[in-house]
């Protein structure tokens, strides 16, 4: 089930969050320009470098670092667990590392 994150709809802690970005550097297998990510079975390409997240500052656990399934080729999809550790709120910040670059900051996310 999926739905949008916002202050009406906050995400629960201990679950799985995904987020969506650009910049995820080289994948295996090597993304298309322009193709729609898994169609006709084609393995989904996952990044190679580190891919970390914090979520409220504390370290969140990622299961999955890659292409967003069924989308353009070069939107990544990162799937973090909501820390139980991290307070609740509405502006909740999140921040996204692939290869040790850092993603900007002002991206939030509001928790339950």
């Amino acid at each position: 089930d999926y739905s949008l994150n916002s202050a009406t709809n906050p995400a629960p802690r201990g679950q799985y969050v995904s987020i969506y970005e650009t910049g995820e550097g080289v994948t295996t297998p090597p993304g298309m320009d322009g193709r729609v990510s898994s169609v006709a079975g084609t393995p989904v390409p996952k990044v190679v470098a580190s891919c970390s997240a914090t979520i409220g500052g504390q370290p969140a656990t990622v299961n999955y670092c890659g292409e967003a399934p069924y989308l353009t080729s070069g939107l990544v999809q990162v799937n973090a667990l909501v820390p139980e550790s991290v307070a609740p709120g509405s502006n909740i910040p999140v921040t996204i590392a692939i290869g040790g670059v850092t993603s900007k900051d002002g991206v939030t996310l509001a928790v339950k």
